[in-house]
């Protein structure tokens, strides 16, 4: 291939706003451009670097074969594994699709339990604990997890296990109510009383389904705090759980939305392990512009039951041990799920992992890809474009080697100096290099990617790029 026709070419520099330094590497090299503050395209070399990731990833399958299918519903998906399953079980095979920058493998359950996460690809992702995701950590990810920088384990917030002991609220002073106006959110109560979030307790009705049966309770935590979904949906064994309807929300408790509050209201309350602690909150009082204070556990409102019931913050001890988390941005890059029938069905977001072994594998020249990840195994450079003679040897190099190697022919008329840092930045490992002296002495320069270059034997090239 000429660098000619590969769109887009290199680019001197990126402006900040595109991005983390990730990111504006990316664009500088061609490998993504921007759609906007949240897509990227990939381009002909991300194309390229992409494909080979996938063959990586793909051997460790063995007999693995590619299929094609639309979106799927429920009832789709299992329908397809109830397709695939005999396949697969039959003739000990996996399949694949491949749709954008996502590939799904589907391969029977337990028959592959070391290939999903191939080895080469474990230093650039993190297992999230207690689940079968495995996470690229980036300051520019669009989800948050919690990390021990003394054990290394990562947590997704929702799911941190929070270990507490049940605590003996103490009530002091009576209850009352304030006039709070328009206080409908904990930030606005805060501002109108003065008072601090940590002494607040948010009260939400969520409605629980299991087995098609719909129930209604209250949940309470402290108002700082976010109630975790999945937390509830594990404790209840629910098939769905979400927020009430607001006229669900107003036949349990008589509140306009805004001013729910624990004290008197229609449902079962199940509230947080922290709400045993709190002797005096500040709560919703089930009336427009109303909030109660004092408002005690015990006293004023029983719970059904305590739990851990909130999503972890940085700052929370690690469960495994016991030192505080941190908060930490990053992206899923490979997740696995198991069907009814028997059939795993792992997802690699290949642009994830693309990106992430980028940021891990960069200097400040460019790109220093792994083995095997190249776009190109080497480019063939010319000491002067203009010159015919040089311009044809180099033609001869590419297509002489071409059967073995990925070879990309720099035909662009721009200095030397300018050329070879581009094959830097693009991460291209060799550059061979052509010029007038070197052909008189039967030789070429190689250059490693960043280094300076030695004269080779011609017939030596081949086996240089074999080895390496």
């Amino acid at each position: 291939m000429n660098m000619s026709d590969i769109v887009p070419w290199p680019l001197k520099d990126v402006s900040k706003n595109m991005g983390d330094e990730t990111s504006r590497l990316m664009i500088r090299a061609g490998i993504t451009r921007k759609i906007n503050a949240y897509n990227l395209l990939y381009m002909p070399l991300g194309i390229m670097a992409m494909d080979k990731l996938i063959d990586r990833i793909l051997k460790g399958y063995g007999s693995i074969y590619e299929i094609v299918h639309d979106d799927l519903d429920d009832k789709g998906w299992k329908a397809l594994f109830r397709l695939l399953k005999d396949e697969i079980s039959a003739r000990q095979m996996a399949f694949y699709a491949h749709m954008g920058t996502k590939l799904e493998v589907y391969f029977q359950e337990g028959k592959f339990a070391k290939v999903y996460i191939p080895e080469f690809l474990r230093k650039y992702i993190k297992n999230v604990t207690g689940t079968s995701a495995y996470a690229a950590i980036n300051e520019s990810g669009n989800k948050r997890f919690l990390y021990c920088q003394e054990c290394g384990a990562l947590y997704q917030p929702d799911i941190l296990e929070i270990k507490m002991d049940l605590g003996t609220p103490q009530s002091v002073s009576d209850i009352m109510e304030v006039y709070t106006p328009g206080a409908v959110t904990i930030d606005k109560l805060c501002k109108c009383l003065d008072i601090a979030p940590q002494m607040t307790v948010k009260t939400m009705i969520y409605e629980i389904e299991k087995q098609g049966k719909k129930d209604y309770y209250a949940v309470i935590v402290r108002g700082d705090r976010t109630i975790s979904s999945e937390k509830l949906r594990k404790y209840f064994e629910a098939d769905s759980v979400g927020l009430a309807d607001e006229s669900i929300v107003g036949s349990i408790t008589g509140s306009p939305p805004g001013f729910c509050g624990p004290v008197g209201i229609k449902a079962k309350i199940y509230a947080d392990m922290e709400i045993s602690y709190m002797d005096e909150t500040v709560a919703g009082a089930n009336k427009l512009d109303t909030h109660v204070v004092g408002c005690t556990p015990g006293r004023d409102f029983q719970v059904e039951k305590y739990l851990d019931l909130r999503c972890g913050v940085e700052g929370d001890p690690c469960p495994q041990c016991g030192a505080s988390l941190k908060t930490v941005k990053g992206n899923i890059a490979i997740e696995g799920y198991k069907s009814a029938e028997g059939i795993s069905r792992w997802i690699y977001s290949i642009g994830q992992l693309l990106t992430a072994i980028i940021r891990n594998e960069m200097d400040d020249n460019g790109i220093k890809w792994p083995d095997d990840l190249s776009p190109f195994d080497a480019a063939v450079e010319v000491t002067s474009p203009k010159n015919e003679m040089l311009c044809n040897e180099a033609r001869s190099i590419t297509e002489r080697y071409s059967h073995e190697f990925n070879i990309l022919y720099d035909d662009r008329d721009l200095g030397l100096k300018t050329r070879l840092s581009d094959m830097d930045l693009l991460g291209i490992p060799w550059t061979i290099i052509v010029s007038g002296s070197s052909l008189e002495k039967g030789t070429y320069e190689l250059r490693k990617n960043g280094g300076e270059p030695v004269e080779v034997e011609k017939e030596k090239i081949a086996e240089i790029l074999k080895l390496n």
